[in-house]
């Protein structure tokens, strides 16, 4: 059973574990009272927890480039960060400072602001996920963007871990972080950044040649995808309209009995049932609907390539180009027509 459980569950149970030890221990030392809404907040922090690892650990069984581990470590960082905020409080020193403030009253300020530090905290520290997911993908096989990709990974993580620190150090342990922090936090989000840009400028220039294949492909199958023939009543109903010409069919040539020679074998008669072909026997192209209008009923008329004419079609918002086969008001419009053809 143990051997089914992966590695980073296992992290996240241990920290979990860890945290619950901590606010044990904290219950006997020190000065802590209010201690309902202290364990209120710390309950907060640990269905938080739980809810976003199970949240990630399903994102990685459907993306391979999601980074579990780092998702799990910064997950564990929101939560350490929130319980050490809410019980490591020096409430005697503070109510000394603050005379006219009851204990209970100071004690509890800490727990109401890391209920109110959940959210940021969150944000900060699952961007450098969002970002390494990102970097990841696009680096592939190339050491430079990989490097560029754990470089920018590692800075935002750095800058999640900073970003807060200074209100954890000056009120749980009265460390002053000075102007010093700041700068520091600038330095590492230019940094960041930095990295970031230069990974988008190389990424693009690298995958050239990807995004060329790429666009050749799209081509080739909006060209299939205009030789595939359309094939519904719909059609009928939209040429019904359109004037037929008369077609003239050649008059059939008599027929010319044969009479064999005397003392001539005559051949055997050839059944009229035709020999099928391995390639006549293939299934035929499967047929595109006739398109519908956006009523989802009225097909399109019949162009003079005897195909639908889809200039008739309204362009999207923010389009101002022609209608034409291949464009996303005309793939609408087929899909209007298969979905039609689905409901009765």
């Amino acid at each position: 059973m143990a051997q089914k459980i992966p590695t980073n569950l296992w992290i996240a149970i241990g920290a979990l574990i860890a945290v619950t030890l901590f606010v044990i221990v904290s219950l006997f030392f020190g000065d802590v009272p209010a201690k309902g809404g202290k364990v209120t907040v710390t309950v907060v922090y640990f269905a938080a927890f739980i809810g976003i690892t199970i949240g990630e650990l399903s994102i990685a069984d459907r993306d391979r480039f999601y980074p579990v581990p780092l998702a799990i470590v910064s997950s564990v960082y929101v939560v350490a960060f929130g319980v050490m905020l809410t019980w490591i409080e020096p409430a005697r020193q503070i109510s000394d400072v603050y005379s006219y403030r009851s204990s209970v009253s100071t004690a509890g300020q800490n727990a109401a602001l890391a209920l109110g530090l959940l959210i940021p905290l969150i944000i900060a520290a699952k961007a450098p996920v969002a970002a390494a997911r990102f970097t990841f993908k696009q680096a592939g096989e190339n050491a430079v963007l990989k490097f560029l990709a754990v470089a920018s990974a590692g800075l935002f993580s750095l800058l999640a871990v900073i970003l807060f620190l200074p209100t954890l150090l000056q009120r749980s342990f009265r460390v002053d972080a000075g102007e010093w922090f700041g700068r520091l936090i600038v330095i590492v989000l230019m940094l960041a950044f930095l990295a970031i840009s230069v990974f988008i400028l190389l990424s693009w220039t690298f995958n050239a040649d990807e995004r060329r294949t790429r666009r050749l492909e799209r081509q080739q199958r909006l060209a299939q995808h205009r030789q595939r023939p359309y094939g519904s009543e719909a059609a009928q109903w939209a040429a019904e309209s359109a004037p037929v010409a008369p077609v003239a069919t050649p008059a059939a040539a008599p027929e010319v009995p044969v009479h064999p020679e005397p003392g001539a074998h005559p051949e055997p008669a050839v059944t009229s049932d035709p020999v099928v072909s391995p390639v006549a026997a293939e299934e035929p192209a499967q047929h595109l609907p006739w398109p519908v209008f956006e009523d989802g009923i009225t097909p399109l008329p019949v162009g003079a390539d005897g195909r639908p004419a889809f200039s008739v079609l309204q362009p999207f918002p923010g389009r101002t180009e022609p209608v034409v086969e291949g464009s996303p008001e005309a793939d609408a419009a087929i899909e209007r027509a298969r979905q039609t053809h689905r409901g009765y």
